[in-house]
């Protein structure tokens, strides 16, 4: 849920105050959090908001300094396509109005805060500690896991323990805090303090970690349950697991409501409930006996599975199994991460013995979950999932717990239960066939990429580039493919070998072992010049066939018909790359749709006898005014005009000339600067159209 008021336009000069009250040191930038922030010059902010503070190094900075920064705003990015993370509604229910990039910093007053900026140092030396004792990989690992430093564990390895369904244990949760609060217990019995000194001491040095580690949501409900735990001890009284959960709850919402519908909340609780609740009630009707540590796992990762699946559109099935075997094994390697840096202060020779076992328990991590990714990959559900499909699958959860409860037999229970799971992943798993063909021009910046889900099922891709994108493949084309459940593309049309055409698929290709897509056929423009496209010519054992098309050529896809008007098979050699475009005609039943790629007026004239009259029409050259001319324009009439075009691009893209050729024909127009992506959707004859984002502006 996010609020509709966001900072999208602030004012671009920027001169503010505040105090800072968090920094991050990443690999190449640092971050700080400035609060209570005075806007002397730029967009005012509210007094409870933030500003989120770039700049190259915070070497010279601490925790509670007031500084006075001159800089540039920038607006937290909106995702423009399903699938993509979108940082303005999740910075903004954080409490961030806009970013700042710094060129100038004054500290105003050096003093700061000795508590917060002590844990900051204390963590940063017990990070360098980390890295004495293992190689980089382990090192990096071990800060994620006992001091919430995430920002240190690489890509790849970030990618394989999501893909394993694994990620969980780069989060500080109940397991780290209670097994945090077992090893303070230890400690502070056996030194001479009272009961209650000890508890309070217990409870500080809680609150110190949590801190210590960001205070996640899940760190954040651990710490409260466990500081109730310890009052209602103190004060004699019994422990309500469900009351303590429901405290916690309240606090978090309390403290930024808008936490509610955020996957941290949601799988944070569920997690929790999922321990303190199913675990036991299954262990109770259906006679654990020996596997009963494994129930807590199990349960845990049958609960969060339709949340994981929502959030992230992807999850493996064989997680459930996997988490059976990490989370246990997930207590003995926190603790001895933590007997690591013990010993490491006392005499750094002693860590040796206890950094064997922290390696060999990650290499077995490792090598679990390279196995399961690359011989039971595909054994994992894909796609955006309904909140009717979930709300299905948790009804039928608790019909089978009441089964259970009623049925008397405990092996006929053993055997209900897992059949039950089984039968929820088939409920979550259901996804009736498209009954019509679907479009979507996606939001690329700059360049172009079009989505088409036919409706016998088959994914085909025309184009993937842009120039202001950097890394399109990462945050825009694999999240979306993710959201639609293909990373197998039947058919990827590439129109011309210009970056803003093929660099998204160029890098999906360089990133294949991360994302696992899987190519049929690519097409591309038949000239003479082969030489254009050894970009991707490369990557030709990626692909099971390539194909060259030129005008006359057909490529049928199932119930999909693309006919090619351009290139010009007698040509066979162009001096611009934007004339070899291929002009694709796509028929569905009574729908056609014309994609142009950059083709100029000159090659839309040549061509102009083979053009149809077509619903809809992929404006050529992004809006150029040096296509789309007023003849091809005529002989198209199309009732849709899909236009892709950056935001505040250097082009001028489109041409204000180009928008008045076919509002004069009547032709509703669609820009993806301001609408994101365009989805059409038609069963070849009606077509439906809506936009991603919801606030669109009308060029």
């Amino acid at each position: 849920m996010y609020d509709t008021e966001i900072y999208v336009n602030p004012e671009k000069a920027v001169n503010v105050c505040g105090i800072i009250s968090e920094i991050k040191q990443k690999e190449k930038t640092s971050e700080i959090t400035l609060k209570r922030v005075d806007v002397i010059k730029g967009t005012v902010i509210k007094s409870s908001e933030k500003l989120l503070i770039y700049l190259k190094t915070s070497d010279y900075l601490k925790i509670g300094q007031k500084v006075n920064i001159y800089g540039t705003s920038a607006p937290f990015k909106t995702a423009g396509n399903p699938g993509t993370f979108d940082a303005s509604g999740y910075y903004h229910n954080k409490g961030y109005a806009y970013i700042v990039f710094a060129d100038k910093i004054n500290i105003t007053d050096k003093s700061y805060n000795y508590f917060k900026e002590g844990l900051r140092i204390f963590s940063d030396y017990m990070c360098s500690i980390y890295e004495n004792i293992f190689n980089e990989h382990d090192a990096d690992i071990m800060s994620a896991i006992v001091l919430g430093r995430r920002e240190k564990v690489k890509e790849e390895e970030t990618y394989l323990y999501r893909q394993s369904g694994c990620m969980h244990l780069f989060a500080v949760s109940g397991l780290h805090v209670s097994m945090l609060m077992g090893i303070f217990m230890w400690i502070i019995q056996r030194i001479p303090v009272g009961f209650k000194s000890g508890r309070i001491a217990l409870i500080l040095m809680l609150i110190a970690y949590g801190i210590l580690t960001g205070f996640s949501i899940s760190c954040i409900r651990s710490v409260i349950m466990i500081i109730m735990t310890i009052i209602a001890r103190l004060f004699g009284r019994k422990y309500d697991i469900p009351s303590a959960i429901a405290m916690a709850g309240i606090v978090i919402l309390l403290i930024n409501p808008k936490e509610l519908f955020s996957a941290g909340f949601l799988l944070s609780f569920s997690a929790v409930a999922a321990i303190t609740i199913v675990s036991p009630y299954l262990v109770k009707y259906t006679g654990a006996g020996k596997l009963k540590m494994f129930y807590p796992a199990f349960s845990v990762s049958v609960v969060t599975f339709p949340v994981i699946l929502y959030y992230y559109n992807d999850a493996p099935v064989y997680s459930v199994f996997i988490n059976i075997i990490v989370i246990p094994v997930m207590s003995l390697l926190f603790v001895m991460g933590i007997l690591c840096l013990a010993a490491a202060l006392i005499y750094m020779p002693v860590s040796g013995f206890f950094s064997a076992s922290v390696h060999y328990i990650l290499t077995f991590y490792e090598k679990l979950c390279r196995t399961c990714t690359d011989n039971i990959y595909n054994f994992r559900l894909k796609g955006h999932i309904e909140i009717r499909n979930i709300i299905i699958c948790y009804l039928f959860f608790v019909l089978i717990l009441i089964i259970i409860k009623i049925n008397k037999r405990e092996i006929s229970n053993r055997i209900i239960c897992m059949l039950s799971v089984i039968s929820m992943f088939l409920i979550l798993m259901y996804d009736p066939l498209p009954a019509c063909l679907q479009i979507t021009m996606l939001d690329v910046g700059q360049g172009d990429g079009i989505y088409i889900k036919t409706p016998d099922n088959r994914a085909i891709m025309i184009d993937g580039g842009s120039m202001d994108e950097d890394s399109l493949s990462r945050y825009t084309l694999e999240p979306f493919l993710n959201y639609m459940g293909d990373m197998r593309i039947d058919i990827w049309f590439i129109t011309h070998m210009d970056k803003d055409h093929y660099s998204g698929l160029a890098g999906m290709l360089e990133r294949s072992c991360i994302n696992k897509i899987s190519i049929g056929t690519l097409v591309l423009p038949d000239i003479t010049d082969k030489e254009e496209f050894t970009e991707l010519l490369k990557y030709r054992d990626c692909f099971e066939k390539i194909c060259f098309i030129s005008d006359g050529s057909v490529i049928n896809a199932g119930k999909v018909t693309f006919s090619c008007l351009n290139p010009k098979r007698e040509t066979g050699h162009y001096k611009n790359a934007n004339d070899y475009s291929l002009v694709l005609n796509l028929i569905y039943k009574d729908f056609n749709m014309l994609f142009t790629g950059d083709i100029s007026s000159e090659t839309e004239r040549e061509i102009l006898g083979n053009v149809p009259e077509c619903d809809v029409l992929k404006v050529a050259h992004h809006g150029s005014e040096y296509s789309s001319c007023s003849e091809f324009l005529d002989k198209a009439k199309a009732k849709l005009a899909l236009i892709s075009a950056g935001e505040d691009n250097s082009y001028g893209h489109p041409d204000k000339k180009v928008l008045e050729r076919l509002r004069k024909r009547n032709t509703d127009i669609f820009v993806t600067m301001y609408s994101g992506a365009v989805m059409l959707s038609t069963d070849g004859k009606r077509i439906r159209s809506s936009t991603y984002k919801t606030n669109e502006k009308k060029p």
